[in-house]
């Protein structure tokens, strides 16, 4: 007899994560070791397709044989890439991505050719019916029973209000969402007792996250070392490099970038140092402190822009702080103190939920939780 295995799906503009119930438990699947499968496709010479991170080094080298961030063009017809001689429509790459999700569960849960895969996979509330049909037809593609699409947002309610066991109403749920490289903030009104998840307003921009901070700290340690040795690596015609010389310092620098980055979220204050081979002999030692005050100043126009449409959205829900509403934050981003010091006015309890590692699988976990959960799946159905 077949076993029906019913999985949720997280299909991300940068990454992929995967939820199974196993043995009664919540299960995200590692990818070749991997929290999340990058949703990145690589195509070789002789037509093999490569997907993950695998995907992302090769097309580090050849850019051109690489399609990343395919999700934002989902339901545009028109988009295509053409690499060695094959062609690929935004939902063929969702597909390729999407299949090999489905080889994992396979996989890892020891399946027969015989078992079913039932998947819920989650897109952007912003999504439209032509996208959110291009997702599905991704998903069958793929060989998966696609029962449900479900918005973002909703799959993160389900998620953590599960984790809490929170039973009352919740009139007013914000979900700030930075992740990847977007902002979004939803509002829900929820009833879980009734499987009840309403969306009441959201603002988003798909050009602001964590990879926008990160952005300007790099701009700042580039100048800091464009004084220090006069190479400027803005671009490779500006650095007088060669391409691999060039890729490899603007790769070590942002990696301490991202370490400083990380390490500002919860001290005051991160230390950069690194002994850089300049490729003639010589060497260059780059050495910076970045304070927290140091950090906000850089990032001041991005606080701006996130207090901008945060108090679009309340002001559009006619929220006021004395509704004692309640906020999950979800990325490490959220908690940058010029963010976090701003929430505290609007939430007399600013986190109701997230942790570093729940933040990966928080959307994929509540996916998982809607499509095992037939009374629930019906009620988002509606």
């Amino acid at each position: 007899m077949a076993n029906v295995i019913k999985i949720g799906i997280d299909l991300g503009t940068t990454n992929t994560v995967v939820c199974v119930l196993n043995q009664g438990k919540l299960t995200c699947l590692k990818f070749w070791g991997r929290e999340t499968l990058p949703s990145v496709i690589y195509v070789e010479s002789n037509g093999e397709i490569v997907v993950g991170a695998n995907a992302v080094s090769r097309g580090e080298h050849e850019p051109n044989n690489c399609i990343k961030y395919s999700k934002t063009h989902m339901g545009n017809l028109k988009k295509n890439w053409m690499i060695e001689g094959l062609v690929f429509t935004p939902t063929d790459v969702a597909a390729v991505i999407l299949k090999t999700v489905r080889d994992a569960v396979f996989a890892r849960l020891q399946l027969t050719q015989e078992d079913v895969i039932e998947a819920v996979i989650t897109v952007p509330f912003y999504f439209t019916p032509p996208q959110i049909n291009e997702t599905k037809k991704a998903g069958e593609q793929a060989q998966l029973i696609v029962t449900h699409i479900i918005a973002e947002p909703i799959a993160v309610a389900v998620s953590a209000l599960a984790q809490l066991n929170i039973e009352k109403k919740l009139k007013r749920l914000f979900i700030l969402d930075m992740r990847e490289n977007k902002y979004d903030i939803n509002v829900l009104q929820v009833n879980k007792a009734a499987n009840s998840y309403k969306i009441l307003g959201t603002v988003e921009d798909l050009e602001l996250g964590w990879e926008s901070f990160e952005q300007i700290l790099f701009a700042y340690i580039l100048n800091i070392f464009k004084d220090g040795t006069g190479i400027n690596l803005d671009t490779l015609e500006k650095s007088g490099l060669e391409h691999s010389e060039y890729q490899q310092l603007r790769q070590i620098l942002l990696y301490k970038v991202q370490e400083a980055k990380a390490e500002l979220v919860e001290e005051d204050e991160a230390h950069i140092f690194v002994v850089i081979d300049l490729f003639s002999g010589k060497s260059y030692q780059l050495e910076a402190i970045i304070t927290r005050e140091l950090f906000n100043q850089l990032c001041q126009p991005l606080y701006d822009k996130i207090k901008y449409k945060f108090t679009e959205l309340i002001t559009n829900i006619n929220y006021t702080a004395s509704e004692k509403g309640r906020v999950i934050l979800i990325g490490e981003m959220c908690y940058v103190v010029g963010i976090y010091d701003y929430l505290n006015i609007y939430f007399e309890e600013p986190v109701l939920f997230s942790h570093a590692d729940d933040d990966v699988d928080v959307v994929a976990r509540g996916a998982c939780i809607v499509a095992n959960n037939s009374t629930l799946l019906q009620t988002l159905k509606k």
